[in-house]
């Protein structure tokens, strides 16, 4: 399935984009925050959305989450 027919927001869209900018396509959730100018709950909702339609996973890294894009589809 394609990212457009999963109807993702602009937060989702910029938070994939991100990932992919980064080489290794991974950052901590307070980078996103920080870098994109998004507020942490909404980057807290908009990856775990991400996460529950298979784009990325996140993990634990030092009491810190860490997002790594799984799945790198055009919307």
């Amino acid at each position: 399935m394609s990212t457009a027919a999963l109807n993702l927001n602009e937060y989702e869209k910029a938070i994939l984009n991100y990932l992919r900018s980064r080489g290794g396509g991974s950052a901590f959730e307070i980078d996103i925050s920080k870098d994109l100018g998004i507020p942490r709950t909404t980057v807290w909702r908009s990856v775990r959305r991400l996460e529950g339609l298979g784009l990325v996973k996140i993990t634990k890294v030092e009491g810190k989450n860490m997002v790594m894009l799984i799945k790198d589809s055009q919307y």
